[in-house]
């Protein structure tokens, strides 16, 4: 007989096919248990807050357009860019101004680790953040006033670092869209406030977070 074939209760098979069944009869004798499926977290409104305050931020571009011009001018620019931040009438509300936005940024991310936390000390900190973008508003505008009164905009009015768009946003650019930034401002301070004093309402949400909440409140019911 070939050394390849077998033969067992008078059935003739290959070696291979026959460990094949011996395999499969061993499986069905001890059979794998499935690893139970982890439950899926249900979001709550609290954890949702995050993404709502996220998602309103983001409108208001300009916070990161100033701090990023603050914080990359002189190796974008040079010296002239240099010059003009350390312009007096420039450089004591722009300190001021860098100073509040890593405030914001700080408090924006306790919020975000509050809510994973699912801890009601959100509202605390979300009031926290409406004080702090009214300070922010304060110091875009006094930002924009010295800028002004600097005469930096005649001086330098045909330089990149003044007059600059797309990626490289110049200052006489960033101060044209500092009115609309400050009213985005101004709305997500109201909602900030009205959640801190009333807590979350679910026809004031961004359609993101409004979603994940319905998806939250059908599980519920």
């Amino acid at each position: 007989m070939d050394a390849n074939m077998v033969t067992v209760n008078g059935v003739t098979m290959s070696l291979k096919d026959y460990r094949k069944i011996i395999r499969e009869r061993k499986e069905a004798a001890h059979p794998k248990k499935k690893a139970p499926k982890r439950k899926k977290k249900e979001l709550t409104e609290i954890n949702l807050l995050s993404s709502d305050i996220n998602t309103m931020m983001k409108k208001v571009k300009l916070i990161r357009s100033l701090s990023a011009y603050y914080d990359n001018a002189y190796r974008q620019w040079g010296t002239i860019a240099r010059d003009i931040i350390n312009r007096k009438e420039i450089n004591s509300p722009f300190v001021m101004y860098r100073v509040k936005a890593r405030e914001l940024n700080n408090t924006i991310d306790s919020i975000s680790e509050i809510a994973k936390k699912n801890e009601k000390a959100i509202y605390q900190y979300i009031e926290k953040l409406s004080y702090q973008l009214d300070d922010l508003r304060i110091c875009i505008d006094n930002l924009c006033s010295g800028i002004s009164k600097s005469g930096v905009m005649q001086l330098h009015g045909d330089h990149e670092c003044i007059n600059g768009s797309g990626r490289r946003l110049g200052l006489q650019t960033l101060v044209s869209r500092s009115w609309s930034a400050m009213c985005e401002i101004n709305s997500i301070i109201r909602k900030c406030q009205n959640i801190s004093d009333n807590g979350v309402d679910p026809f004031d949400y961004t359609q993101e977070t409004y979603n994940g909440l319905i998806n939250c409140w059908s599980k519920k019911n």
